[in-house]
C-alpha cells in the first residue's frame, strides 16, 4: 500500500511512542487501523523503529547518553512529586496517601542517586577513588579525627609499656665470644631417667655402636 512520505513519518513515531509505552501487539494493531497497517507491516515497522534506535545509541557520546538518562528519570521524580504534593495539601490525609508520599519521597532519593551513580559510571562525572588503610588489622579510613588520634595515643602507651618492661642492651656491647650452646638432645623433662638393667657383656660377634654425640648449635 503506498503512502505519502508525511503518512509514514506518522506512523513511524506512532509505532515509536507504542513501543515506548510497552503496549502489546494488539493495541499497536488498533493504534495503527486508521492507515490500514496490518500484522506483517506492523513488525516490519518495529523492526524498522528498533535498527534506528540502535543506530542512535551507537552513535551517542557517554554524555549524550547520560543526558537523556538523566531527563527520563527527571520525568519519573516530576511524578513522585506530583504525589508528594497531593499528600500534602490534604488537610486529613489518610494512612495510606502518608505511605504513598513516604515511598515517593524514598523512591526520589533512590532515583538521584542512581543518577548521580549512572553519571560517575559512565565517566561523565567525577568519581573519587575509594581507598582502604588498615593498621594493626584495623581499618583507620573509616575513623574520625578524633577516632584516629586515640588509636595513635593508644597505640605509643602499649609500645612504651613494652619498652619499660623489657629493656633491651646493644648487640655491641655483648662480649665477644659463643653466646650459649643448646644441645639438641636435650628435652625439657627434668624427671631424672628410669633405671635400666644393662648387660654389660657383649655378645659374640657384636658390631661396636657408634657413640653418639649431643649436637651442638653456636649461636653468636
Amino acid at each position: 500500500m503506498a503512502r505519502s512520505a508525511e503518512d509514514r513519518r506518522a506512523i513511524l513515531d506512532r509505532v515509536r511512542g507504542l513501543l515506548a509505552s510497552g503496549a502489546p501487539e494488539s493495541e499497536q494493531l488498533e493504534s495503527l487501523a486508521e492507515y490500514g497497517v496490518m500484522t506483517r507491516e506492523l513488525r516490519a515497522l518495529r523492526s524498522e523503529v528498533l535498527a534506528v534506535e540502535v543506530e542512535e545509541i551507537r552513535a551517542a557520546s557517554a554524555e549524550e547518553t547520560y543526558l537523556r538518562y538523566k531527563l527520563q528519570m527527571g520525568l519519573c521524580v516530576s511524578d513522585l512529586d506530583a504525589v508528594i504534593k497531593a499528600a500534602m495539601a490534604d488537610p486529613k490525609p489518610t494512612s495510606a496517601a502518608l505511605g504513598a508520599a513516604v515511598a515517593a519521597v524514598k523512591a526520589k532519593a533512590n532515583i538521584l542517586d542512581q543518577v548521580l551513580g549512572k553519571g560517575q559510571d559512565l565517566g561523565v562525572i567525577h568519581k573519587a577513588p575509594k581507598t582502604t588503610m588498615l593498621i594493626g588489622g584495623i581499618q583507620v579510613s573509616s575513623l574520625a579525627v578524633d577516632e584516629l588520634r586515640a588509636l595513635v595515643s593508644d597505640k605509643i602507651k602499649s609500645l612504651h609499656r613494652l619498652a619499660a618492661g623489657a629493656p633491651l642492651r646493644p648487640y655491641a656491647d655483648e662480649p665477644d665470644g659463643d653466646l650459649y650452646f643448646v644441645d639438641a638432645n636435650d628435652s625439657d623433662d627434668d624427671s631424672p631417667p628410669e633405671a635400666v638393667d644393662v648387660d654389660e657383656t657383649p655378645p659374640a660377634h657384636a658390631p661396636e655402636s657408634p657413640v653418639t654425640r649431643p649436637e651442638r648449635i653456636k649461636v653468636r
